[in-house]
């Protein structure tokens, strides 16, 4: 259930971050909560970032990750030298 799709999906964002932050670099993980939804927040920065042209298909995996959960991906490059990226779930309905 959620406890599973949240590792997952942790796991996913973290090897995202770790490998744009290299040797050096700085990564930051958070919880993110808002009335619809919950998630996972990550941030990036490293000296080795500005030669992330490897970024796409891995993105492109966190993407259809989200996607096949019923979630959603938001992503910003900073400069060439971080990222932010959100991986967002709904929140199901409370059963009656």
């Amino acid at each position: 259930g959620d406890e599973e799709r949240v590792r997952r999906g942790a796991l996913q964002l973290l090897r995202v971050a770790l490998r744009f932050a290299g040797p050096g670099g700085r990564v930051r993980v958070g919880l993110v909560d808002d009335a619809a939804r919950y998630g996972l927040r990550v941030s990036a920065q490293g000296p080795e970032a500005a030669q992330s042209g490897w970024l796409g298909e891995p993105l492109a995996a966190l993407r259809r990750f989200a996607l096949a959960r019923s979630g959603e991906l938001e992503f910003e490059a900073m400069d060439g030298t971080g990222l932010c990226a959100a991986l967002w779930f709904a929140r199901e309905e409370p059963r009656a």
